[in-house]
């Protein structure tokens, strides 16, 4: 070859053979050590689930239940008819719009105070974080000794300006309670992911934005909620599904009471298995809670899902 023609590129079916077949033997080292995984998932959530559905077409009673028998969709029905079903749906829906909106509300003002706060900010975060890390069953029993009649240090410092604690968890005020309750635990949770959201917007658009004399306002509303949408879906997502679902602080906090006043859909599950020991009809609720929170979340990801895609 002279020393001055140009060099030939390789032809398309080397090129091709350069890439070679993974061996078949380590596809099945996959399902191996997949294997263990598959297991513990058909375990934990299949085996359940399907058990549920079984056991929701059968009049079960707790006290009887080696004793079953078929009734088909009639404990649907049943629920269905149900007031006291729809009744924990509704407060459940209540409480996770008025509850999740002003979380979000408020974590999304802190992550934006604290995007402009530069001292002395870890150790305000470590402090705002700490109500997140009690387990809510602790925070409902912490509240309620707060609240007590004898010892209450709360109790304590509202009788000094003549406000009494049977006013806080009376029939009008206890559902803001519980709902004010709620938002000091988690408003933390939704802080840090939009907090953390927040810092990954580029500088150099935000420094574009103020030379072109955007007001923060706009930049705000024009760069980074739009930047960080995906983000605030998902904690959108996570919190609404967590407050529908909500059981350990209000359980413990008011029984779900005064009457069924703070009664939520899980709170009424609960009572069905455990209280009047009938699982047929407390499976049925479950499959149906199920069936009415899944086209929400299909929604969601799916729209999470295509706005990743399009990134």
């Amino acid at each position: 070859m002279a020393s001055g023609s140009p060099v030939s590129s390789p032809s398309p079916p080397a090129r091709r053979n350069v890439h070679r077949r993974r061996p078949a033997r380590n596809t099945r080292s996959g399902y191996v050590l997949l294997a263990p995984l598959i297991v513990l998932i058909l375990l934990v959530t299949i085996f359940p689930a399907v058990y549920a559905y079984y056991m929701s077409a059968n009049h079960v009673l707790l006290s009887n239940i080696d004793q079953r028998h078929f009734v088909g969709l009639g404990n649907y029905a049943d629920e269905l008819h149900d007031g006291r079903f729809w009744q924990s749906i509704l407060f459940s829906v209540f409480f996770t719009l008025v509850a999740t909106s002003v979380e979000f509300g408020l974590g999304l003002a802190l992550a934006l105070l604290f995007g402009v706060i530069h001292r002395g900010r870890g150790l305000a975060i470590s402090f705002l974080l700490l109500p997140m890390m009690v387990a809510p069953a602790l925070f409902g029993i912490m509240y309620r000794l707060l609240l007590n009649d004898f010892v209450g240090i709360l109790t304590y410092y509202l009788s000094l300006i003549h406000v009494s604690t049977d006013t806080l968890t009376g029939t009008n005020q206890i559902v803001p309670l519980v709902m004010v309750i709620d938002v000091l635990q988690w408003t933390p949770f939704v802080f840090i992911i939009l907090f953390t959201a927040l810092q990954s917007v580029p500088q150099d658009i935000l420094e574009a934005a103020r030379a072109d004399g955007a007001s923060a306002w706009r930049t705000l509303l024009a760069i980074r909620l739009p930047y960080i949408l995906p983000a605030l879906v998902v904690v959108l997502l996570i919190r609404g599904v967590d407050a529908f679902k909500s059981f350990d602080m209000i359980y413990v906090l008011t029984g779900g009471g005064p009457g069924t006043l703070t009664t939520t859909v899980s709170i009424y599950i609960y009572r069905l298995a455990f209280n009047t020991g009938d699982l047929g009809h407390a499976n049925a609720a479950a499959v149906l809670l199920l069936v009415l929170l899944t086209p929400l979340l299909a929604v969601t990801l799916r729209y999470i899902i295509r706005d990743q895609g399009k990134k």
